[in-house]
């Protein structure tokens, strides 16, 4: 789902959820619906996403990542995605920072509504050649 849904790279992905300090999943009957996790990204990747976004925040301060939210289509609207962004959130009071692309404004409502504050400015992305931009937001404890 998280590969289908066009938000990271296979490669990335797999390496990311073995660093995953935590994963939540949303089940409708069988079926997988949403996925969240809190990463423990590396310190090279830490430093470009603040260095890229300019923002006078440093990322020593920020060694955990909110990601890999993802809400299967179908199942989008019914608060999937709110709902395991605040579990997650509710198990590691400690200092985090997203990345999320500048049109998602759907997930920048969610931040927003947990404490995440945009900081820096929109920088470029890149997947599979395709470019867009990501804003970092942060929430501090």
């Amino acid at each position: 789902m998280l590969i289908t849904g066009n938000e990271v790279e296979q490669r990335t992905a797999r390496n990311g959820i073995k660093r995953a300090e935590l994963l939540a999943f949303h089940y409708e009957k069988d079926l997988l619906a949403g996925i969240a996790a809190i990463k423990r990204p590396t310190e090279d990747y830490e430093n470009l996403v603040f260095r890229k976004s300019k923002t006078d925040m440093l990322s020593e301060d920020y060694r955990l990542e909110l990601g890999y939210a993802v809400t299967r289509e179908n199942f989008r609207g019914h608060g999937i995605c709110s709902n395991l962004v605040k579990q997650l959130l509710q198990r590691v009071p400690k200092n985090l920072y997203a990345t999320t692309r500048s049109e998602n404004t759907l997930m920048q409502r969610i931040l927003d509504r947990n404490g995440f504050k945009k900081t820096g400015s929109p920088y470029k992305g890149k997947l599979k050649r395709k470019e867009y931009f990501l804003q970092l937001s942060i929430r501090k404890q």
